[in-house]
């Protein structure tokens, strides 16, 4: 049974959606409908993350942009492994990195699914296509492609070490490196 102000909370959320037609019900998904589909449904109503899952993206996340290119490649390995066991419904550990994907049951609901998830939480953009067609070991060295720094860090350095006191300033946002 629903609350009055928890109805009329429902009713402002469906007016501001113009939906024509809906069902408001308290539900506990996580019991009632299986993994993959209780994660479409919080995707698809914004439902908020929990601040766990957000700082343990948010971790990967930063790993991933100062890691090497060998590490950076593994570290997406097992974060697209562990998202692609969640969509399937299997333990992460024995999922087969290097079988494709399609081989382990993926679907094109399920792809969807694992391409929107990753790229929600990664710097990257999986081609559908390749969901269907690639492990996730391949998918993991086309993601490390696209997050090749333009210069590495020993060049940035180098650069940045060469610029007069001048240069440096000029590159700095106005009154930003003034001394008081």
């Amino acid at each position: 049974e629903l609350a009055a102000d928890e109805c009329l909370e429902a009713l402002g959320r469906l007016l501001a959606r113009n939906a024509v037609q809906a069902t408001v019900i308290r539900a506990d998904w996580a019991r009632t409908v299986p993994q993959p589909l209780t994660a479409g449904l919080a995707a698809a109503g914004g439902w908020a993350e929990p601040q766990e899952a957000r700082d343990a993206a948010d971790a990967v996340l930063l790993e991933l942009l100062v890691a090497g290119p060998a590490e950076r490649s593994a570290l997406l390995r097992e974060e697209l492994r562990r998202r692609a066991a969640r969509v399937l419904g299997l333990v992460p550990a024995r999922l087969d990195v290097g079988t494709p994907l399609t081989a382990l049951g993926m679907d094109s609901i399920m792809a969807v699914e694992l391409k929107n998830a990753a790229e929600a939480a990664l710097p990257v953009k999986l081609a559908l296509v390749d969901l269907f067609t690639c492990s996730i070991a391949e998918l993991a060295e086309r993601a490390a492609g696209q997050m090749e720094p333009a210069m590495d860090l020993d060049e940035l350095l180098a650069e940045v070490e060469g610029l007069s006191v001048d240069e440096a300033r000029l590159l700095l946002p106005q009154g930003a490196g003034e001394v008081a």
